[in-house]
């Protein structure tokens, strides 16, 4: 399945691809988006919301090369694939608050385009997560990277990956990259006994890891006015962006999602 030009939207707990604004049926294993193939994202508006299992599931591979793809599921992976997942170009959010964020059960390629990927789920989930058990890994050679929740162990970072030492929630934070300047706001995020993974119990400290072509700039508590919103009004481009406090950030060396 080719998504190349339209506006695609899907919310609620059945599956399928429904007209936009329409609730689809499929109540067998149901997803958000579900292909028995692969599915090529090169343009247009993607968006779903999800209360049951996936947002976005294909049984093959997924590419992104252009496009906003926006996937959210408060019960499973935002968006799934069962082979390769690959990401191009594009404007790309993923928030999952039960699983990993962007789970590739082959390799996954990140080498463009702009991510906003986040999981609340904490350990053992990651936001970015391949197939390491079985051999695959999760590659980071491109793009702009901002996530929420830590990448899969064994990463292949061929661009630098970098981590602030904190993160707070319901925040706006902005990265520079370069010449490009993205604002982005932190969910909720809980660090007491019960507030992550399947059965909570423990503290634990999300991380928060940015990449780009170069090493970005990211500042917290800033404010942000005007610029196109997107992801439900969590990410903004194109803001006018003011304030807020330096963060400092050091090298992420490819460790899980929770510390």
């Amino acid at each position: 399945m080719n998504v190349s030009g339209a506006n695609f939207g899907s919310t609620g707990s059945s599956g399928g691809f429904p007209r936009p604004g329409q609730q689809s049926s499929n109540g067998v294993s149901a997803k958000g988006i579900k292909f028995d193939k692969g599915i090529i994202f090169s343009g247009g508006n993607v968006s779903v919301s999800c209360s049951s299992h996936e947002g976005i599931e294909s049984k093959g591979t997924i590419t992104i090369s252009g496009g906003v793809v926006y996937s959210y599921s408060s019960a499973d992976d935002a968006i799934n694939s069962s082979s390769d997942f690959t990401v191009t170009g594009g404007l790309v959010g993923a928030h999952s608050t039960k699983n990993d964020a962007m789970d590739a059960n082959g390799n996954m390629y990140i080498r463009g385009g702009v991510v906003y990927s986040v999981t609340t789920a904490g350990s053992p989930e990651v936001s970015l997560d391949a197939n390491t058990e079985g051999g695959k890994k999760l590659h980071v050679e491109g793009g702009t990277l901002i996530v929420i929740g830590g990448l899969e162990n064994g990463s292949q970072l061929t661009q630098s990956c970098y981590q602030a030492s904190s993160v707070t929630s319901n925040t706006w934070y902005s990265i520079t990259v370069g010449s490009n300047t993205y604002a982005f706001k932190t969910p909720t995020i809980s660090t007491s006994g019960g507030g992550f993974g399947p059965g909570g119990g423990g503290s634990r400290t999300p991380t928060l890891v940015v990449s780009g072509s170069s090493q970005p700039t990211v500042k917290s508590g800033v404010t942000v006015n005007g610029g196109t919103n997107y992801f439900n009004n969590t990410f903004t481009v194109d803001g006018t962006i003011s304030g807020g406090s330096q963060v400092s950030l050091s090298n992420y060396s490819s460790g899980g999602g929770f510390y």
